[in-house]
């Protein structure tokens, strides 16, 4: 009976041990599953801020590229009226350089078609003459022996935003207007291409 009981305490003893032992494995496992989660959270953690970052970074730089055209629009847009009347005064002011020379060959007896030179097309060139004739014409149109300037430059004014521009001047006590229109011919240069 003894030996029955210490036997059946060896194997309680054997049981409890291995329970125990079950127990301390389960705990163990559970432990370095616990530990591997949070690996794995902290690593989740660190690529979604990573792809965050990423992602931010690109969301500025996008901002940064878009106010910057943004701003470049704005400026183009705030200083397009500035722009125009800078190249409408340039063309008026080479429409009245162009006449001045013309008018000064008239009235001196130069050349009117040089002094236009390639400022002005064939159209423009004959168009003048037939106004205003040659110089001989010019001096004659005096009546007074030819003392003095037939011919001055009154003014160029901007006429449209077409590129016409209101030309004035006279011719003895005669005002002419003529609307010129000035375009672009060739690299960076600018003619009085037509007249009505």
């Amino acid at each position: 009976m003894k030996k029955s009981f210490y036997m059946l305490l060896l194997i309680a003893g054997l049981v409890m041990a291995a329970m125990s032992s079950c127990n301390k494995y389960a705990d163990y496992k559970a432990r370095k599953q616990h530990m591997q989660d949070s690996i794995d959270s902290v690593d989740s953690l660190r690529v979604a801020d990573s792809i965050y970052r990423v992602q931010t970074a690109g969301m500025l730089r996008a901002d940064s590229v878009m106010q910057h055209r943004s701003d470049s629009l704005h400026y183009a847009w705030a200083h397009a009226a500035q722009l125009k009347r800078k190249a409408q005064a340039e063309a008026r002011a080479f429409v009245a350089q162009v006449m001045r020379a013309y008018i000064n060959a008239l009235n001196t007896g130069g050349n009117p078609s040089t002094a236009l030179g390639n400022n002005a097309s064939n159209a423009v060139a004959q168009q003048l003459a037939q106004i205003n004739g040659n110089p001989a014409a010019a001096r004659e149109s005096l009546g007074d022996g030819g003392a003095g300037a037939a011919f001055a430059l009154v003014g160029v004014e901007n006429a449209n935003d077409d590129g016409w521009y209101s030309c004035t001047w006279k011719k003895g006590s005669q005002r002419i207007t003529r609307m010129m229109k000035v375009n672009p011919n060739g690299k960076g240069h600018i003619r009085i291409d037509e007249m009505k």
